[in-house]
Formats: C-alpha cells, sequence, structure tokens
C-alpha cells in the first residue's frame, strides 16, 4: 500500500570522533509506518528462509542471517588462519578488509530485480519487491523540524526488516568471484567473508609477496563488479595485515598497493578493528581484551550517579543493567579471543604403515591428547577480572577495599574466567545444532580426523572449501594440531538436531495426535532399593520409569546418567550412559529423563500401554521442561 512506503529520515550520528561538517559523519535512518513494518518482516523471515534453503545467500555471509553473527564470521578467519599454522612450515595468511560506501543508498532496483530474478527468486516475491521500492517518499527531519515528502527512485530504505536480507541478496554473486568454481587459478585460493556490507578477502601461503600480489588481483575483480553494479567501495575504510605463527621468522610484504591506493600493514605489535574484534597479527588479542576492559570501566563510571553505598536504585536492578551494560562487553565474541586456562591438545595421527609385534604392517594409532597451559589466558583474565571488580564496585553499595571474591558472591557474578567458559560451552552448543551448509560446521566435518572427537557429517555442505585444511603428516609433529574451533567442537562432539525442526515439518494434524504429558509440581516418593516402593494399582496397561543424573565428587568431574523401566513390579530395562565431564548434574538429568522417556515409549508400543509415569528427583529439569528453557551451565 501507499501509506506504507512513506518515510521519515531521522538524522543520527555515527558513533566515535567525526568531523561533524562531513556528511558521512550522520547516518540516516528510515523511519516507516509500524503496520508495514510488520509486513515487511513477514516477507524478509520468508525470503532468508528461502535464500538458505535453495542457496542463494552465500555461506559466507553472516550478516542478517538467522543462526549467523558477528563470532561466526570472526571464528572462521581465525580458523583458516590457524589451520595454515599447524604446517611443518607455518603458512602466512593475508587478509584485507574493505568496506561499501552508502551500501543501501547504492543498491538500484532495477538491478536488484535483475539478480534476484537470476537467481531463482519466485515471481509473486519479485512482484512485491518491485512494488516495496517503487514510488517511495521521504521527508528529512532534523534539530526537530521536518522536510516537505520528496520522491526516491535509488536505494532501499536502512530500517526496514526486509532491506539487509535484499542487500545481501543483491552481492550473492560477489562471492561467486572467488573459491574453487573461480574461473581464475589465483582467485581460487581466495575466500571472502562478509557481514552485510563488510568484507574481507584474505588468502594463505609460504609467501607474503605473493599473497599481497593475489589479493591485488582479487580486489580488481571485486572492484570491477562493484563498478559494474553501481556499488563503490570507500578507500579510508581498508586494512591489511599479515597473520604470521608465533615464534616464527616469516618474512612480510608491509603493504599492498591497490588501483585506489596502498594500504600499510598492520604493525606486528598492532592490531586492527573488524567486526568489534581487534585482530593483531598472532592471534593473542592482547590488544583487544585491553581494549574492552577500559570500555566496560568507562562504562561503569557512568552507573556511580545510579547508586552509591547509602541510596540509589535496588540491587537486583543493579545487577541486571551490570549484566546488560558490563559484562556483555567484556564477553563479546569470547570465543573467538579466549581459550580457557588449559586446551586440550589432539594427537597427530599416523599415516605410514609400520611394522607391529604381530609382524604385520598397519597404522599405528594417533598418538595420546596432551594437556597445555595458555599462557596468555591467565593475564587477560586477570585484566578482565579487575574491570569487572571496577564494574561491580560501581554498581553495587560495596566499599572500596571490598576483596573481589567477597563481591563476586555477594553479587551472584562469577569469575570472568569461569563466565568465558560459559560462553565456550554455549558456543560449543551452537556449532553442535548448525546445519551442515554452515561455513563453521563445514571446516569442522573437514578436519574430523577423531571421528569421536569432532562432530560427524550429515551430508553434503554448500558451503565453500576452506583455503587451507590441516597437515596430518609427522612432518608437522611439533605443531599444533588443533584450532579454537575444533577446540569448541570437541567439547560437545555429537549433532544436535534443532527441537523446532519436526514441529514445523510436521501438520496441525500431527500436533492433534501428540501424546497428552502431564507434569506435576511435587512428588514424595522414593527410588526402588532404597526404601518404600510406591504403591501399584497392578494395571498392566501402566509403565513406570525412574531416572537420575550423577557426577563424580574425586575431581574428575565426569557426570553420567541412568534410568530404570518397570511395569508390574517387574524390571524391563535397566540402563545408563556417561555424559563425560563437559556436563553438569542438571545435564545428566536432563539427559535421563529424555532417554528413558524414548526407551519407555518404544516399550510401550510393544507392551500395548497407554499410560507412562516418570519419576525424576529434580525439580529444576521439571520446571525448565515446563517453561520450555534451559537452565544448564552449558
Amino acid at each position: 500500500p501507499r501509506p506504507f512506503r512513506k518515510a521519515t529520515l531521522v538524522v543520527l550520528q555515527k558513533a566515535g570522533k567525526r568531523d561533524l561538517a562531513k556528511p558521512r559523519s550522520y547516518r540516516l535512518i528510515a523511519l516507516l509506518p509500524t503496520l508495514g513494518k510488520v509486513l515487511e518482516k513477514v516477507v524478509a523471515v520468508r525470503l532468508a528462509k528461502l535464500g538458505l534453503e535453495k542457496g542463494w545467500i552465500a555461506e559466507e555471509q553472516f550478516g542478517s542471517v538467522p543462526g549467523r553473527s558477528t563470532s561466526d564470521a570472526a571464528l572462521t578467519l581465525v580458523h583458516d588462519v590457524e589451520a595454515g599454522w599447524t604446517h611443518a612450515k607455518p603458512l602466512t595468511t593475508s587478509a584485507l578488509t574493505f568496506d561499501v560506501q552508502g551500501a543501501y543508498d547504492a543498491v538500484h532496483y532495477i538491478l536488484l530485480i535483475c539478480h534476484l530474478y537470476e537467481q531463482g527468486v519466485p515471481l509473486h516475491l519479485l512482484r512485491w519487491i518491485l512494488s516495496f521500492l517503487l514510488e517511495r517518499l521521504a521527508g528529512m527531519r532534523l534539530d526537530g523540524e521536518e522536510g516537505e515528502m520528496q520522491a526516491v527512485n535509488v536505494g532501499i530504505p536502512q530500517g526496514s526488516p526486509v532491506s539487509p536480507i535484499l542487500y545481501i541478496l543483491f552481492v550473492a554473486p560477489l562471492h561467486r568471484l572467488f573459491g574453487p568454481a573461480a574461473m581464475d587459478r589465483d582467485l581460487r585460493r581466495v575466500r571472502l567473508i562478509s557481514y552485510v556490507d563488510d568484507n574481507l578477502l584474505y588468502v594463505a601461503s609460504n609467501n607474503a609477496d605473493q599473497n599481497a600480489r593475489i589479493l591485488r588481483k582479487a580486489y580488481k575483480e571485486a572492484h570491477k563488479w562493484a563498478m559494474a553494479n553501481g556499488l563503490r567501495y570507500d578507500a579510508e575504510k581498508k586494512d591489511f595485515i599479515e597473520f604470521v605463527a608465533p615464534r616464527t621468522s616469516s618474512a612480510v610484504a608491509g603493504k599492498i598497493e591497490l588501483r585506489d591506493g596502498t594500504v600499510e600493514a598492520v604493525e606486528k605489535m598492532g592490531s586492527f578493528r573488524w567486526l568489534g574484534v581487534h585482530f593483531d597479527a598472532q592471534l593473542r588479542f592482547k590488544q583487544h581484551v585491553g581494549i574492552i576492559a577500559a570500555s566496560a570501566k568507562q562504562a561503569a563510571g557512568g552507573m556511580a550517579m545510579l547508586m552509591n553505598t547509602q541510596k540509589g536504585m535496588r540491587v537486583s536492578d543493579s545487577r541486571r543493567l551490570y549484566i546488560a551494560c558490563i559484562q556483555s562487553r567484556l564477553t563479546y565474541a569470547a570465543a573467538v579471543w579466549w581459550r580457557g586456562m588449559e586446551r586440550e591438545e589432539p594427537g597427530r595421527p599416523h599415516t605410514r604403515r609400520r611394522r607391529g609385534s604381530d609382524g604385520r604392517l598397519q597404522i599405528p594409532p594417533p598418538d595420546a591428547d596432551t594437556t597445555k597451559k595458555n599462557p596468555e589466558s591467565l593475564a587477560n583474565a586477570k585484566r578482565l577480572e579487575s574491570a569487572q571488580h571496577a564494574a561491580l564496585l560501581r554498581a553495587f553499595p560495596a566499599f572500596k577495599t571490598t576483596s573481589q571474591s567477597s563481591l563476586q558472591v555477594e553479587a551472584a557474578c562469577p569469575p570472568m574466567r569461569l563466565v568465558l567458559d560459559h560462553c565456550l560451552d554455549r558456543a560449543a552448543l551452537r556449532i553442535a545444532g548448525m546445519d551442515q551448509h554452515n561455513a563453521m560446521r563445514a571446516r569442522v566435518t573437514i578436519e574430523a580426523s577423531n571421528a569421536s572427537a569432532i562432530l560427524p557429517s550429515t551430508g553434503t555442505s554448500r558451503a565453500t572449501t576452506p583455503p587451507v585444511a590441516f597437515d596430518h603428516s609427522r612432518n608437522a609433529v611439533t605443531r599444533p594440531f588443533s584450532t579454537r574451533l575444533t577446540a569448541l567442537a570437541r567439547r560437545v562432539p555429537r549433532n544436535i538436531e534443532p527441537a523446532t525442526s519436526s514441529m514445523q515439518q510436521g501438520s496441525a494434524g500431527a500436533l492433534g495426535n501428540h501424546p497428552q504429558v502431564y507434569i506435576e509440581g511435587r512428588a514424595d516418593w522414593k527410588l526402588p532399593g532404597a526404601g518404600q516402593m510406591l504403591e501399584r494399582t497392578g494395571d498392566s496397561s501402566s509403565i513406570e520409569i525412574y531416572t537420575d543424573g550423577s557426577q563424580l565428587d574425586d575431581g574428575s568431574r565426569i557426570s553420567g546418567a541412568g534410568w530404570v523401566i518397570y511395569q508390574e513390579g517387574q524390571v524391563l530395562e535397566r540402563n545408563h550412559q556417561c555424559t563425560g565431564q563437559f556436563c553438569e548434574v542438571f545435564d545428566a538429568e536432563a539427559v535421563a529423563l529424555m532417554q528413558g522417556t524414548v526407551r519407555g515409549i518404544t516399550l510401550a508400543s510393544q507392551l500395548n500401554a497407554k499410560e507412562i509415569t516418570v519419576y525424576t528427583d529434580n525439580q529444576s529439569v521439571l520446571q525448565s521442561l515446563r517453561s520450555m528453557s534451559s537452565r544448564s551451565s552449558t
């Protein structure tokens, strides 16, 4: 409808210290009618779903796509860099970042429709998009004054829910210029990672000068494509960095000469910012930790006016404010730069046959895994906990002499090293639940040298093959054999199917046939063998399931789940499962509840039982099932 095509352009100043006399220091945000944005959101969701299913969206495009984020893009880059460092002679990875100038405003609707038509977007969606972009009216609001509505014939409105997905579909052909399907031999070695209009080209080899030459050619092709489609890259927003393995003496190019200027490489002890993460040449992230710690302290200073030891806001509200404003800064993209205090380094496999004790030639088993400390993590944890302590002193009514541990206990805020480990666990769960087409999941699957430790493949992936694979030869036995990404995958070494996938695929009729489930608020019962048995009615149509989970307290932190299934006082099945050292008792209880229920449903169908009663002594698990939310630490 025409009323939905009217927008008010609000002028907002961009963050940072900028020259306010330049128009580029401001951003125009389109305020659109609310009802129209609801319709645009529906179309955006449908376009994103179709784009992922049909392959219209590049797998290396991490912006405005469900299930992808800035940390995923950064972690993909870090993995490819560290994969090159596993070689006997570590590879140097050179990367070039560039930004599109006025990305949304530069998209022409005719070219957009042509690109979408070539990719196979249905005609009814093309008609809707064309109607959405034609005959638009916009008026500017500045300093409280509004201008007249004028016709806008170019660009897509920045502020609409459908604009980001339209833009990434528009630039999808750019990704096809690089990778294994490229026409040029050199461009097959180049990879492009994007987050909407933030792009990064990178290539790895043993020669830094060769990397610079290939990147120069790749940027030339990208620039040529951009000019043909009405886009222009910002000459000032470019960074060039050469990732060199620690404790090596690899030569670097120092700069790269492009058609629109020369870009100097980031200094060895310097860093550059991309997607909110400050990268250095050796991926130590010392500068990043220092910057976010200073940012957290500065943000905490603004909380001093809200509370002191005598008056101010409630402590519960202050804690929520701390978690939202301070802790979120300290943990942003933690999976990229935090590796934990220790890491498990997997053993390198053998590739040549050797004669065993029985005289036969066979491939020996892989080397044993080793535990190694991360020396930089201790220093980073101390800096972050210092920033956390300063923020807690501002956010809570505490004296300056209060110790860190006491304040953390009273504020119910764990030490930063535990919070960051929790972030790693959450990232590992995300990776385990990703589909096979995700770029991160594809990299983990390719490096599955140990099927019991890395996520197995679930099918053919559309993701572009990584530029560098692990060096499995024995010549590189002194080099690391893992990356941050593969270490995360080993935390949850199994596939997790999304809980909503079966419901989305089923129909309303199928939901109507789902068994009815009742969860009691309280239960007073004792386990068999530990006391009195429950009263039984003698009804053979009922099955009872008893589940439990526990964890060893000998320091190994190994947990396990167990379940017993009864019918008329007879044991039908007794089983257990080890859940490993990365699961808490809550997780073991949930696994026991799930496995016992699954086995109970199977036996009930075989024995024609009509009712299944499940008993567990963990009320937290039941409450999580009732609210459909997870309260586990992992």
